[in-house]
């Protein structure tokens, strides 16, 4: 229990997660403190708050950090397709690389965005303000994530249920293979799940 208390009081209020933090509502309306992410820029058009907690991206590196020299293995899971097919993919992929990137996790998990009935995000579909990736633009935000992440050691999978492609290494030696193998899916060449949860 001392230890649960240590950590707590180690990371403050701060969440992890990977991906984009959002900003603040000022610093989102004056572009203070970097990307946006397609959750924040959809509830603005939608007139609603985003439904996660504001937190910056700095912030969620620095618990990271901490959980690393503090001798915790740090496992982080990503979401592919965040930003839609009419956001910002490139920026995700990129920013999400490189959050990871400083914070240096020993196991990353990249999954697929699910969007379920009822919630807010649905609701931006049906209205046309977030269109949900195809199979192949995930991956190709994939391979993009790929290209631009660097941290040896580190478990990568990209397997799970949600997932259209299979993938799964270690970092930074398999890298090379699994930007082929998202090259192979995009030319045609590799089976992709046709279900997905």
């Amino acid at each position: 229990m001392m230890k649960i208390k240590k950590l707590a009081k180690l990371l403050g209020l701060c969440c992890l997660t990977a991906g984009l933090a959002l900003p603040s509502a000022a610093q989102a309306a004056t572009g203070d403190d970097g990307h946006v992410t397609a959750t924040s820029v959809l509830a603005e058009k939608a007139g609603q708050q985003p439904a996660v907690t504001e937190t910056k991206a700095a912030q969620q590196i620095e618990a990271g950090q901490k959980l690393k020299s503090a001798g915790f293995t740090l496992s982080v899971t990503a979401i592919n397709g965040l930003a839609g097919s009419n956001g910002d993919w490139q920026a995700h992929a990129k920013d999400t690389a490189a959050a990871l990137n400083a914070m240096r996790p020993d196991l990353i998990a990249l999954l697929t965005l699910r969007i379920y009935t009822g919630t807010p995000m649905a609701e931006w579909i049906e209205r046309g303000e977030l269109v949900m990736p195809t199979p192949m633009e995930l991956i190709r935000e994939s391979k993009l994530f790929l290209e631009h992440i660097d941290c040896p050691g580190a478990v990568f999978r990209s397997n799970h249920a949600s997932n259209y492609l299979a993938l799964a290494g270690t970092l930074n030696e398999d890298r090379a293979r699994l930007i082929r193998q998202c090259e192979d899916a995009l030319a045609g060449n590799a089976p992709l799940r046709k279900y997905v949860e």
